[in-house]
Protein backbone atom coordinates (compact mmCIF):
# COMPACT_ATOMS: atom_id res chain seq x y z
CA UNK A 1 0.00 0.00 0.00
CA UNK A 2 2.69 2.26 0.46
CA UNK A 3 4.43 1.96 -3.05
CA UNK A 4 0.75 3.71 -3.94
CA UNK A 5 2.47 6.86 -2.62
CA UNK A 6 6.08 6.19 -2.34
CA UNK A 7 7.13 5.27 -6.25
CA UNK A 8 5.10 8.21 -7.98
CA UNK A 9 6.69 10.01 -5.13
CA UNK A 10 10.40 8.76 -6.17
CA UNK A 11 9.83 9.06 -10.14
CA UNK A 12 9.10 12.48 -9.46
CA UNK A 13 12.14 13.08 -7.54
CA UNK A 14 14.22 11.80 -10.00
CA UNK A 15 12.65 12.93 -13.25
CA UNK A 16 13.44 16.64 -11.27
CA UNK A 17 16.64 15.74 -10.79
CA UNK A 18 17.33 15.11 -14.49
CA UNK A 19 15.93 18.21 -15.76
CA UNK A 20 17.79 20.59 -13.12
CA UNK A 21 21.35 19.28 -13.86
CA UNK A 22 22.86 22.48 -14.30
CA UNK A 23 25.71 23.54 -11.80
CA UNK A 24 24.96 26.47 -9.45
CA UNK A 25 27.62 28.40 -7.60
CA UNK A 26 26.69 29.64 -4.25
CA UNK A 27 29.03 31.70 -2.60
CA UNK A 28 29.10 32.15 1.11
CA UNK A 29 30.02 36.15 1.28
CA UNK A 30 31.77 36.49 4.43
CA UNK A 31 34.05 33.77 3.08
CA UNK A 32 36.21 33.44 -0.07
CA UNK A 33 34.51 29.86 -0.28
CA UNK A 34 32.50 28.84 -3.41
CA UNK A 35 30.34 25.39 -3.79
CA UNK A 36 29.49 24.41 -7.14
CA UNK A 37 26.97 21.35 -6.89
CA UNK A 38 23.72 20.74 -9.37
CA UNK A 39 20.55 23.11 -9.40
CA UNK A 40 18.93 19.75 -7.80
CA UNK A 41 21.35 19.44 -4.96
CA UNK A 42 20.35 22.78 -3.03
CA UNK A 43 16.70 22.24 -3.93
CA UNK A 44 16.92 19.06 -2.23
CA UNK A 45 18.64 20.23 0.69
CA UNK A 46 16.26 23.23 0.86
CA UNK A 47 13.36 20.91 0.94
CA UNK A 48 15.38 18.35 3.99
CA UNK A 49 16.25 21.83 5.94
CA UNK A 50 12.42 23.08 5.78
CA UNK A 51 10.86 19.40 6.71
CA UNK A 52 13.29 19.14 9.79
CA UNK A 53 12.60 22.74 11.22
CA UNK A 54 9.05 21.96 10.58
CA UNK A 55 9.31 18.62 12.52
CA UNK A 56 11.67 20.45 14.74
CA UNK A 57 8.50 22.87 15.49
CA UNK A 58 6.22 20.64 16.10
CA UNK A 59 7.99 18.66 18.33
CA UNK A 60 8.45 21.53 20.41
CA UNK A 61 5.18 22.38 20.47
CA UNK A 62 3.71 18.76 21.48
CA UNK A 63 6.41 19.35 24.29
CA UNK A 64 4.03 22.09 25.88
CA UNK A 65 0.70 19.94 24.78
CA UNK A 66 2.53 16.76 26.69
CA UNK A 67 3.04 18.84 30.00
CA UNK A 68 -0.31 20.79 30.23
CA UNK A 69 -1.97 16.98 30.16
CA UNK A 70 0.48 15.77 32.59
CA UNK A 71 -0.43 19.01 34.80
CA UNK A 72 -3.97 18.13 34.43
CA UNK A 73 -3.94 14.91 34.93
CA UNK A 74 -1.84 15.10 38.16
CA UNK A 75 -4.43 17.81 39.02
CA UNK A 76 -7.72 15.76 37.98
CA UNK A 77 -6.20 12.98 40.60
CA UNK A 78 -5.72 15.19 43.39
CA UNK A 79 -8.92 16.81 42.70
CA UNK A 80 -10.54 13.81 42.77
CA UNK A 81 -9.23 12.84 46.07
CA UNK A 82 -10.87 16.23 47.81
CA UNK A 83 -13.72 15.88 46.05
CA UNK A 84 -14.58 12.50 48.24
CA UNK A 85 -13.53 13.70 51.27
CA UNK A 86 -15.77 16.59 51.13
CA UNK A 87 -18.71 14.01 50.06
CA UNK A 88 -17.77 11.81 52.64
CA UNK A 89 -17.57 14.67 55.22
CA UNK A 90 -20.80 15.70 54.26
CA UNK A 91 -22.49 12.70 54.82
CA UNK A 92 -21.20 12.35 58.07
CA UNK A 93 -21.86 15.85 58.89
CA UNK A 94 -25.57 14.91 57.49
CA UNK A 95 -25.85 12.00 59.57
CA UNK A 96 -24.63 13.85 62.55
CA UNK A 97 -27.19 16.43 62.23
CA UNK A 98 -30.01 13.85 62.01
CA UNK A 99 -28.79 11.75 65.16
CA UNK A 100 -29.08 14.94 67.24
Amino acid sequence: MRWIITLPLALILVIFAINNRHIIELSLWPFYYTIQWPLYVFLYISLIVGFLLGAFLIWVSGIQVKMRYHWLKKNKNTNEIKIKDAINNKTSEATRTLLD
